[in-house]
């Protein structure tokens, strides 16, 4: 399958106000934009958010209403995301999250760039009853931070059971539950690794896969917590099934400033799974 590529690329200048004022501030900074809607069976609707000022969106997910998620999908600027809901089982808010970062930068330094880029793997076919595994890759010295996809055919039979990052982009595995072949294109979200300042000093990214091992029990609304360090921020949240078990990913999404949790459900017995948290470091600094 060909791969698409689409590089965006935030604002330039300074970024932040004078050094007196930031003084107290991280360089590094992670801010939450959340906003909440209803979604009823008679009409699907789209939430579209948007990042303060000049920081870039890196993630986006979804934290109440997680079973009427059709898609969730980076768009093509810096700064936005959009939700797509359906609602087959009547009225249900559904509340989405922006993860968004920015710089606040010290006095001497700007005409700085952030700089965000998105992938794709078009119409992967998931043909009924089977599982295929795609890799979708980040563009050239970016570093992955979130991950979404959209549903052509086929509806809520697709299952993800594998959304892993790497160091070049994000891992999938895709499981169509359904009678007949389906259709999804996973989408990423990318984070250029490095800025250049005008006066030649440069800050570098610093994150952080941390994962964990964790064993479910039969029920429908397990739901499991991890953090990040005290000194990082939590961007994006992963997770990898064991597609013989009967457990089935209900959604996930990063929590607080350091946190992230996963739902599942688990029809039968127990189920060992993996999830991942990316943290991005606050503390990092030009030089």
């Amino acid at each position: 399958m060909k791969k698409l590529s689409i590089l965006a690329v935030g604002l330039t200048g300074a970024l932040a106000g004078p050094a007196a004022a930031q003084a107290q501030e991280p360089l590094v900074e992670v801010l939450a934009v959340s906003q909440s809607i209803t979604v009823n069976e008679a009409s699907p609707r789209s939430l579209t958010l948007g990042c303060p000022g000049t920081s870039v969106a890196v993630s986006g997910s979804v934290t109440t209403g997680l079973g009427t998620l059709t898609d969730s999908i980076p768009r093509r600027g810096a700064s936005h995301w959009t939700f797509r809901f359906t609602s087959p089982g009547g009225a249900h808010e559904v509340t989405g999250v922006l993860r968004c970062v920015r710089l606040n930068l010290p006095g001497g330094v700007d005409g700085v760039s952030l700089v965000v880029g998105s992938a794709i793997e078009p119409g992967v076919r998931v043909a009924a009853g089977k599982t295929e595994r795609v890799a979708v890759g980040c563009p050239a010295d970016q570093v992955p931070t979130g991950w979404g996809f959209k549903r052509i055919s086929g509806g809520s039979s697709i299952a993800v059971t594998a959304a892993a990052p790497s160091r070049a982009g994000w891992v999938f595995k895709l499981e169509n539950r359904g009678r007949s072949a389906a259709r999804v294109t996973p989408r990423i979200r990318c984070l250029a690794s490095t800025q250049r300042a005008s006066n030649g000093q440069r800050h570098s990214f610093s994150l952080r896969e941390a994962s964990f091992a964790d064993r479910i029990g039969a029920g429908a609304n397990e739901l499991e917590a991890h953090a990040c360090r005290a000194t990082e921020y939590s961007l994006s949240t992963g997770v990898s099934l064991d597609s013989a078990d009967d457990i089935l990913l209900r959604g996930t999404y990063p929590a607080g400033l350091r946190g992230g949790r996963w739902s599942f459900r688990q029809a039968n017995g127990q189920s060992n799974v993996k999830t991942t948290l990316l943290c991005l470091a606050s503390d990092t600094r030009f030089h």
